[in-house]
């Protein structure tokens, strides 16, 4: 009897080893919901009540399109939801600016005037410029749940990309100008926003580059020794980590090519495939 339990404890000790050392299909398509989605978006609220103040506005980043993190509304308020859009057309070297009325409550406006602008940096804290505009003035009639507009543009760097938006507003003798802008996204020259991944042993990131002017140079070695030691010290930091070493890339995540170094910081335990079919083809096109 106790041998046939041993046998059973055996066997479900390597099936549990076995099935935690590879990261799974869902996991590698979910490491960050935001660098998967294509769409980046943010939706303005504009108060249209005359008795409200021109400058009040409700209005929070959102991503796949939804509204249900904007505030509730008073039941006597009016007032227009313009949602601004990114659309990174992945691998395409194309970006999709847009504008859409997702939501009319109450009484619109006389006039609905939008001026939407492409920017880019170099880095998250550098000096945006503008790539393109897109303006429309809508009226009355025509303010309605689906108007849209949109412009498209191609790439040929990588670059730090968001979307900022002025909606100005006529109702009778009140004019009041909102302004929002989309989160800022790290896109490489097809338009591939950076992948985003976190070992789920040690909880490290692989962190973004911080600039997009980075030139090559001359790559240091990185060998099986290498590879070999980095294994020995992460084991011993994490000695339950449970990896299939052989399914596992060692990522620098300052590339070799641009000055990335050995150094146990600038590396991580990636998952082969996503590493060569998904990191690495970001990096080709940097």
């Amino acid at each position: 009897m106790k041998r046939i339990l041993v046998i059973i404890m055996t066997l479900v000790l390597c099936l549990s080893i076995s099935t935690s050392s590879f990261a799974s299909e869902s996991e590698v398509n979910t490491f960050n919901n935001e660098s998967y989605q294509s769409t980046k978006s943010q939706v303005i609220r504009i108060y249209t009540n005359p008795s409200l103040k021109p400058h009040l506005i409700k209005r929070e980043i959102v991503v796949n399109n939804s509204t249900s993190s904007i505030a509730p509304a008073a039941a006597t308020d009016s007032y227009v939801d313009v949602m601004n859009y990114l659309d990174f057309k992945q691998g395409q070297s194309s970006i999709t600016m847009s504008y859409k009325i997702v939501a009319v409550s109450g009484v619109a406006p006389d006039t609905l005037t939008i001026a939407q602008t492409a920017m880019y940096k170099n880095s998250r804290l550098g000096i945006p410029s503008t790539k393109t505009t897109l303006t429309a003035t809508i009226l009355k009639p025509n303010i309605k749940v689906g108007k849209t507009g949109l412009k498209s543009f191609s790439v040929s760097s990588s670059k730090f990309w968001y979307s900022s938006m002025n909606v100005t507003i006529t109702q009778g003798r009140n004019v009041g100008t909102f302004y929002g802008q989309t989160k800022t996204f790290l896109a490489n020259s097809k338009a591939t926003l950076y992948p985003y991944y976190k070992d789920s042993t040690s909880g490290k990131v692989m962190t973004e580059p911080s600039t997009t002017t980075m030139s090559k140079t001359t790559s240091i070695k990185w060998e099986k020794a290498d590879r070999a030691a980095y294994i020995k010290k992460y084991s011993e930091l994490y000695p339950k980590n449970g990896y299939k070493w052989d399914d596992y890339d060692i990522h620098h995540i300052k590339p070799r090519e641009y000055g990335g170094t050995n150094d146990f910081n600038n590396l991580i335990p990636v998952p082969r495939n996503f590493h060569v079919y998904t990191v690495n083809d970001w990096w080709r096109y940097y």
